[in-house]
């Protein structure tokens, strides 16, 4: 829709797209592709740089898998969001549990990854089934089907879906359910399943849908005076960190500027990578009614995939217009030097 002059060595894309009170809000974003070599020691640009996203990318479709990207151009954001895709690699082979982690600058996530189990009957165990011993594992896929959650149908033929993950495991409404059904490999430290009546989150490094509770809580109102009077916008008290769409232990407190140090541990076959977060500083001067705006650009996303070596990195700006989009003439994108 508009005009980029992008001089950086990156992707550039910006769309048109409404607040929440209706305002047109230009969203401008940058995509920079980058593969890692020589054993991790060593950042550089792919060869394909990947475009923006103006809307989410999944591993197949929404309806039964996850979000390997978020969408970039949005109405804002506050927070740098950090994701993760990839497997669990087991370098002990007598465990059959261990612990994975992702680390940049202050921000951490952990999270317990166990062999296959199952609950089974058990009557000797409260509440009648107990689970099954963890089957030795190598490597482990994180993926939706591993992790809590999944969907029943009752006796009435409704779907009853565990909303941040319809497509996982382990969650059980009827206890006629319960034997051989399997748990998630992947749990939060100090809050792993011990009933076949818990709720807990999936764990993972990945980007969230909106039935997160962290995200739906700050949704915003959708009732009746919002059909009436505000759809098809966004509630008006919607909260802008809405759209930081990372796990919430992996949203930064306001923007990572690039430099930070990254570790990565069971993560890739060896065990361990450590590495810096790329350091760029784009600018963005946007021509509007015969005037040069210039805004600087915040780091909005951070995705990491081990198994194919590479980094993503977005990073985007917004510029509030009046009725009159096509006043802007031209966007120009370009590296800051130091």
């Amino acid at each position: 829709m508009f005009d980029i002059s992008n001089k950086t060595p990156f992707s550039s894309a910006a769309g048109l797209v409404l607040d929440n009170r209706g305002a047109n809000i230009v969203s401008l974003a940058v995509r920079g592709s980058f593969i890692f070599e020589d054993n991790w020691k060593t950042i550089k640009l792919n060869k394909k740089q990947e475009v923006p996203l103006f809307s989410e990318e999944y591993f197949d479709t929404p309806e039964n898998s996850g979000i390997r990207f978020p969408a970039d151009i949005l109405p804002g954001k506050l927070n740098t969001d950090i994701g993760l895709n990839g497997c669990v690699y087991k370098t002990d082979t007598k465990s059959k549990k261990i612990k994975a982690s992702l680390k940049i600058g202050k921000i951490f996530k952990e999270i317990i990854v166990t062999g296959n189990r199952r609950w089974q009957k058990n009557l000797l165990s409260t509440g009648g089934f107990s689970m099954s011993s963890p089957e030795p594992f190598i490597k482990m896929p994180i993926e939706c089907s591993r992790l809590f959650g999944g969907k029943f149908e009752d006796e009435k033929g409704r779907i009853i879906s565990y909303e941040p993950n319809p497509n996982g495991t382990g969650f059980i409404i009827d206890k006629k359910n319960v034997n051989q059904t399997k748990l998630p490999n992947f749990e939060i430290p100090g809050k792993e399943i011990t009933s076949w009546k818990d709720r807990i989150l999936p764990a993972s490094f990945g980007f969230t849908t909106p039935a997160w509770p962290h995200r739906k809580k700050i949704s915003g109102t959708y009732d009746e005076n919002w059909r009436k009077k505000h759809c098809p916008l966004y509630p008006e008290d919607m909260d802008m960190k809405f759209f930081n769409s990372a796990q919430p232990e992996l949203i930064a407190d306001g923007f990572l500027t690039g430099g930070e140090k990254a570790e990565l541990k069971n993560l890739t076959k060896d065990g361990y990578k450590k590495f810096k977060i790329p350091e760029y500083k784009i600018m963005a001067d946007f021509y509007y009614q015969k005037e040069h705006i210039l805004k600087k650009t915040d780091l909005h996303t951070i995705s990491i995939e081990p198994e194919n070596k590479s980094l993503y990195m977005t990073w985007g700006c917004f510029f509030q217009i009046g009725n009159r989009p096509s006043d802007i003439e031209n966007i120009k994108t370009w590296l800051e030097e130091d």
